[in-house]
């Protein structure tokens, strides 16, 4: 039998180019939402989450970026503070400007033990909104703290098929010394978009901090 050998290329080469464009086609992720903890089924959770009654993250996405905005209520036993009180962060343009509590608990954190605590804590349980670029390219943004302490935090985004890979690097000042604090979070949706995985790594001069969230979406 004879078999067109020009035939067969030329059907194997737009077989590749379909699958090529259907991959190509295939829309990123979308985490756009309000996402509560689960803290039943999260691991490895740093301290500071055995105060917090509440912790979510309101998620808005667009083509160019991803803002994240943490909202936090701390139980009774939360030092110098208040029951059922609710932190929120500042403006959505901002990334990383937290009010004078925020700034004091940090410093509180860091003296107690509580793995840096607060805005700069370990776990990366700050109360600060950050915006994050999808293309590939770093932010940056600069704030102080209630004694006027300068700190700067850069933010970067790495947006896969799948997966949403978010390093966040603040460098501070505590106390006349200069401090980095690095948060690596990895996101993934599972359950046909309703839960929300996250491994957060967070090195703090204190050493490093792993752990496994895992959000429900409301």
């Amino acid at each position: 039998m004879y078999i067109n050998k020009s035939l067969i290329v030329v059907l194997v080469i737009s077989a590749m180019l379909a699958i090529g464009f259907a991959v190509a086609g295939t829309p990123p992720p979308n985490f756009a939402g309000t996402w509560t903890l689960d803290k039943s089924r999260s691991k490895d959770l740093p301290r500071q989450f055995e105060n917090v009654e509440s912790y979510k993250l309101v998620v808005t996405q667009d083509p160019q970026q991803l803002t994240v905005e943490p909202n936090i209520t701390r139980g009774a036993r939360s030092a110098d503070r208040s029951p059922d009180r609710t932190d929120r962060s500042g403006d959505s343009t901002s990334g990383d400007q937290t009010g004078r509590s925020g700034g004091q608990e940090g410093r509180r954190g860091y003296r107690g033990g509580n793995g840096m605590g607060g805005r700069f804590g370990g776990g990366g349980m700050g109360a600060s909104k950050a915006t994050f670029r999808l293309d590939g390219k770093e932010s940056t943004s600069e704030s102080a703290d209630a004694n006027a302490n300068p700190s700067q935090a850069t933010y970067k985004a790495k947006l896969g098929d799948s997966v949403l890979e978010l390093t966040t690097t603040r460098n501070l000042n505590f106390q006349g010394n200069s401090v980095t604090m690095t948060t690596r979070e990895r996101w993934e949706l599972a359950d046909g978009g309703k839960t929300l995985k996250v491994h957060r790594t967070t090195e703090t001069p204190r050493g490093v901090q792993e752990s496994n969230l895992v959000f429900n979406r409301e």
